[in-house]
Order: C-alpha cells, then sequence, then structure tokens
C-alpha cells in the first residue's frame, strides 16, 4: 500500500516527472545564444572586418610603394655626393628601402595569411553552425518525445490497479535513464557549440597573431637597421663645417701652387717678364720630368731678390708659428724669426720664402706677418 500511494502521487501530474529531473533550462539558453550569436551576429561583423582589412592592405600597399619611392630618391641623392655624407645618405635609403619592403610583404600576407582564409571560412562556418542547430535541435526533440512518452506510460501504470510495484519500479528507472541521457545530451551539447565557438574564434586569432608575429620580425629588423645607422647619421650634421679626413690628406699632400723654379745653375730665372713656374696640384708624369718627386723640388742655393723682380714685395716678414714642413719643398719655420719673401701668396694659401741660412722654401701665408 505504501509503495501504491507513493506510485499514484508520482503520477499525479504528467509534467511534474519530467520537471523534477531535469537540469535548469540555464543550459540549453546557453546553447541557443551561442548558436544564434554565431549563426546571424557575427556573419555581418566577418563581413565588415574583410571589408576594412582590404582597405587597410591596400593603403599598405601604397604606402610602402610610397616609402620605396623615397628611399630611392634618398640613395639616389647619396649617388651624388662622392664623400663620407654620400656613404651616410646611400645607407639611409639603404635601411628606409629595407622597411618599406618589410611593410610591402606584411600587405601581402594581410591577403593570403587573414583575409582570404577568413573569407573562406566564413561561408564554411554558416553552414557548420546551421548543420550543428539542426542535429541539437532534432536530438533534443526526439529525446524529449520519449521522455513524454515514458511518462505517460509511467503515469498510467501508476493509476492501474493490477501494477504490481515491481512494473512500476522498472518503468520509473526506465524515465530515469532518459532524463540522464537528456541531461548528458544538452551538457555534452552545450561543450560542443562553446568548442565551435571557441574554435572560430581562436582560427581568428591566430591569424590576427600570424601577422603580428611578422609585423615585430619586421619591425625589429628594420629597427636594427636604424639603430646601427643612427650614430653615423647623428653625428654628420656636426661636421658640417669641416672638410671629410681624406679631403684634408689631399689638400695637405696635393694642394701646391705656381711657384717660380730656380735655373740649373742655382740662379734666379733668365727672365723676369715670364718666370718658370711650377704647377704642383697632384701627382703624376709631367712633361720634362721622370716623376712627381723631380718636379716637385727647389735648388736649395741661397736666392737674392733683384729689385723689381715679382712686382712691389715687402720682402721681409716675421714668422708667427713653428711649422716642421711636410715634403722637402716646404721651408720649415721657427715662430720669431725673420723671413726674405721669394713670392707672395697669389691665392693658393702658401708663400715662397728664404731663411737666414739659406734655405728656400713655401709655407701657409698665415704663418708669417708681413713688415
Amino acid at each position: 500500500p505504501c509503495g501504491r500511494k507513493r506510485t499514484h502521487s508520482l503520477a499525479a501530474d504528467p509534467e511534474s516527472f519530467y520537471k523534477m529531473n531535469t537540469k535548469s533550462n540555464a543550459v540549453t539558453d546557453l546553447t541557443l545564444k551561442t548558436l544564434n550569436n554565431l549563426k546571424t551576429t557575427v556573419p555581418p561583423l566577418v563581413q565588415e572586418f574583410v571589408k576594412l582589412a582590404q582597405k587597410y592592405q591596400q593603403q599598405c600597399s601604397l604606402l610602402a610603394a610610397a616609402g620605396v619611392a623615397l628611399a630611392d630618391s634618398v640613395y639616389k641623392i647619396g649617388n651624388s655626393v662622392n664623400s663620407d655624407m654620400g656613404e651616410a645618405l646611400r645607407k639611409l635609403g639603404e635601411a628606409m628601402r629595407e622597411e618599406e619592403n618589410k611593410r610591402e610583404e606584411l600587405a601581402r600576407a594581410l591577403v593570403t595569411d587573414l583575409i582570404t582564409p577568413i573569407k573562406q571560412a566564413a561561408d564554411t562556418d554558416v553552414r557548420e553552425v546551421l548543420m550543428f542547430e539542426k542535429n541539437y535541435k532534432k536530438d533534443r526533440d526526439t529525446l524529449r518525445n520519449e521522455i513524454l512518452r515514458l511518462e505517460a506510460k509511467t503515469k498510467k501504470l501508476g493509476s492501474g490497479k493490477k501494477t504490481s510495484p515491481e512494473q512500476l519500479k522498472s518503468q520509473i528507472q526506465e524515465l530515469n535513464d532518459r532524463v540522464r541521457e537528456a541531461e548528458l545530451m544538452r551538457s555534452n551539447k552545450m561543450r560542443d557549440v562553446v568548442l565551435l565557438e571557441r574554435k572560430k574564434y581562436g582560427a581568428f586569432i591566430g591569424s590576427w597573431n600570424f601577422i603580428i608575429t611578422r609585423q615585430i620580425e619586421s619591425h625589429s629588423a628594420a629597427l636594427n637597421n636604424l639603430r646601427a645607422g643612427e650614430p653615423t647619421w647623428s653625428a654628420l650634421p656636426s661636421t658640417m663645417q669641416s672638410a671629410p679626413k681624406d679631403i684634408e690628406e689631399m689638400i695637405k699632400k696635393q694642394d701646391r701652387t705656381l711657384v717660380q723654379i730656380q735655373s740649373s745653375e742655382g740662379g734666379a730665372s733668365q727672365s723676369t717678364s715670364s718666370p718658370n713656374l711650377r704647377l704642383s696640384f697632384g701627382p703624376g708624369a709631367i712633361a720634362g720630368y721622370e716623376s712627381y718627386a723631380d718636379y716637385d723640388s727647389y735648388d736649395t742655393q741661397a736666392y737674392t731678390p733683384q729689385p723689381g723682380e715679382g712686382g712691389e714685395l715687402p720682402y721681409q716678414g716675421r714668422v708667427l708659428y713653428d711649422y716642421a714642413g711636410e715634403e722637402e719643398t716646404d721651408l720649415p719655420l721657427t715662430a720669431g724669426e725673420t723671413l726674405t719673401i721669394v713670392q707672395h701668396d697669389d691665392g693658393s694659401g702658401w708663400t715662397k720664402g728664404q731663411n737666414f741660412a739659406g734655405q728656400i722654401g713655401i709655407f701657409p701665408s698665415t704663418y708669417i706677418e708681413l713688415f
């Protein structure tokens, strides 16, 4: 009797057993909400993203092309300058070009590794979601109908006077099994749809991360190039007022002017109206001389200026600074000594003179003060 009363209580409401033995609708609600989001909300957002990504890619490509043109312009300017400034400009142009080439590579990667895969996956994703939703609803409805059928059967057995407790217990067990099966199905489907969502967003993030990695590699390489050249580019502007070292050496070694040559007998040139002159701008064979060294030499015999020779000369000058001389044709100077001027500076920066020891040579014009 106790078992019969309990049976009748359980079967009083056809829906009561189903309601008491199912989980909250939160699981179903989350599943359906996720499906709806994947089916209706995400696709338009993806389409908008693809459109904007294509525009961004086009702008990147245009910017890279403009950057390459700018880099080539800098390089051409460097080619027009034969000095350390030119070399620095060429290196700057090369660094700029490499950076823009990396930008163009990134623009291509946006198409091949981001935009195209996302576009191809968009339609597939929608079909996958629709198929998942169809199967989910089919499985859910099948189990629900089975549970309702078993509930009705349980109710009928519970109200039957000839039903034994064992029969009713067996029927309730079958109903409970179906309810647990429905609960497990709902939980599994919720997990599946959440994983489906994560797979799609994960693939999206993975594509972007690939682009980000390419950007980091690109910017790192460009940054290293810029850092390598930055000390030179920072230092060169401060040298604008000085000539490069190689130019200074060339000036010191090769910048000589027209100076009067002594006759082979050691006296002055035979003609005062057309004196023999020496052109000493650089090395090389010169007519009448076997070498530049032979040509660029002076007779060391004492020279006494003749009145009127070479124009109106102030024949004396006081040495202001010591000068050791750099070539055999130079006249060493000692600060304070007095020189006889043989030939004035003609604009080259060099003067020819004779010291009290009878040595004759040229020296920087700024090293003496004329009387």
